[in-house]
């Protein structure tokens, strides 16, 4: 039996025997194919390298634009090598013993023989929730290729599934943007309902709002009450008190506002915004597969329009100011509605010394790969600092990482153009020496692009002790590091934040 047979339909995984793993490659190979059967939900949207079911042909570079209600989004697609590609020429390993996890940005070309063999595990049944991440994200690559080129209904049918089963934050952010951005830019207001529909879990809407809201614009939905109060924090309201308490009546008197001062139930976007063109905007990253594009996108940001997110909060303010004086007198009358009880249990903490052990081991692994390295730094950063309220030892061991990643990003700046130029050497089958040469000499001139949160996390540490004078010193070091990239971050975070503290500072040193 051959790996293409694992794209033939069956109804359920067989179970695996005990079997002795010959050496052969073939013999390997052939044990991993007659236990894993692609699930027949994704047999069509896996990207094959080589073989009778190649179905993958290497774009090459272009900028791509399109335009909607009066706005463009434009950006540039790339030509590296799809990392979801399944190579069957790959050896694929049953592992006879634990094995490590796929690094940060896996690809198939790159895991392990064991790795790929949990791989096709995965890829037997992806809604596995507890599969490594890593092997949830080679998958998804290749589904976002789906979303710009390819079946697009099958693509974001699969992904919506998946986003009801793996809450990893990073993948619902990134499958969610994908996903909006790309039934804007195809013009699919049915597509974007039926992702809206499948909204019905609180970890499905991590992903950013300002895209959301550039949807809603895009296709004419109007914005709700439900859609509001959901969306309050990115008008900047903060009073949850009641929003949480009484739902279900400041819904309906915010409701009521709306109709009152627009004589409808919900808001147009562009009865507040005509002119979408004179809006700022704001650039993120919006999608995980690298091949695909490399850089941050800039649409049309419009949480940045201060007129419109003005309107709105002011709305949400005077629903809770009524419902204020509303609860005042329905508590004279003894109608008063029962608060819900909002209040979250306590989760006792305790020291994951195993989860330590893991991801030190894994930094002393990747010591000599500065890219690696740099988001293992960032696993134990994360790791630490969930720790910090145990011991202060823990936050000082977040700090200590984050010096240490921001200290070494010279180190991670070269590796990166190093890898990018291999990368492009592997690809010389494809395009002219000529051709090569000339994106090798832009690739030298590039620096690793991706966000480093040790700046973010330790402008937020120092606030927190109040030591602003350094909070504001690593901010504007951030700010220096952005600028020095020139790849256009978005700086307003900063800025404000270095205007916050400097008031801060102003107002205790008096």
């Amino acid at each position: 039996m051959g790996l293409l047979d694992l794209f033939k339909k069956k109804k359920k995984i067989l179970k695996e025997p005990k079997l002795d793993i010959t050496k052969t490659a073939k013999n390997e190979l052939s044990i991993a194919n007659k236990f894993f059967t692609v699930h027949s939900d994704i047999k069509d949207l896996v990207w094959i390298k080589n073989g009778p079911k190649k179905n993958y042909i290497p774009s090459t570079p272009n900028n791509q634009k399109f335009e909607s209600n009066g706005f463009i989004i434009t950006f540039s697609a790339m030509n590296e090598e799809e990392p979801s590609l399944i190579d069957l020429n790959k050896t694929v390993n049953k592992p006879s013993k634990e094995i490590e996890r796929p690094p940060y940005y896996p690809t198939y070309e790159t895991l392990t023989p064991e790795q790929r063999y949990q791989y096709w595990a995965f890829l037997a049944n992806p809604y596995n929730n507890s599969a490594d991440t890593g092997y949830l994200f080679i998958f998804y690559y290749g589904l976002e290729r789906h979303l710009l080129e390819g079946k697009i209904e099958k693509a974001l049918e699969m992904i919506v599934r998946l986003r009801d089963v793996h809450s990893n934050k990073s993948f619902q952010y990134y499958s969610g943007n994908a996903i909006t951005l790309s039934c804007i830019k195809n013009k699919r207001p049915d597509l974007m309902q039926q992702f809206l529909d499948s909204l019905d879990k609180e970890h499905e809407y991590h992903f950013s709002d300002s895209l959301l809201l550039l949807a809603f614009y895009s296709f004419s939905k109007p914005l709700t009450s439900k859609d509001i109060i959901r969306l309050s924090k990115s008008f900047g309201y903060t009073k949850t008190n009641y929003v949480k308490g009484y739902p279900e009546l400041f819904e309906r008197i915010l409701t009521d506002r709306i109709q009152s001062n627009y004589g409808q139930k919900n808001i147009m976007l562009s009865d507040l915004i005509p002119d979408l063109s004179q809006v700022k905007s704001n650039r993120l990253r919006l999608f995980a597969n690298m091949s695909l594009i490399n850089k941050q996108i800039a649409f049309p940001d419009i949480l940045s329009d201060t007129k419109f997110t003005k309107v709105v909060h002011n709305l949400l303010n005077d629903t809770h100011e009524q419902l204020k004086s509303d609860l005042a007198e329905m508590r004279k009358k003894n109608i008063a509605p029962e608060k819900k009880n909002t209040s979250k249990p306590k989760n006792v903490i305790i020291f994951d010394q195993t989860e330590e052990r893991r991801l030190l081991k894994e930094l002393a692994k990747n010591k000599k790969d500065p890219v690696d390295r740099h988001f293992t730094f960032i696993q134990l950063q994360d790791f630490y600092y969930k720790y910090r309220d145990l011991d202060p030892k823990y936050l000082n061991e977040c700090m200590a990482f984050c010096f240490k990643d921001i200290e070494l990003l010279k180190e991670l700046h070269e590796s990166y153009v190093s890898q990018r130029i291999k990368d492009e050497m592997r690809l010389l089958d494809y395009r002219s020496k000529e051709e090569s040469d000339i994106n090798i000499d832009k690739i030298v001139k590039e620096k690793f692009q991706g966000k480093i949160p040790a700046f973010n996390r330790l402008a937020i540490i120092y606030e927190k002790k109040k030591d602003y004078e350094k909070a504001i010193e690593i901010s504007q070091q951030a700010m220096a590091y952005y600028q020095d990239l020139n790849n256009e971050v978005n700086l307003d975070d900063f800025v404000k934040r270095i205007d916050r503290l400097e008031k801060k500072v102003l107002k205790y040193s008096r």
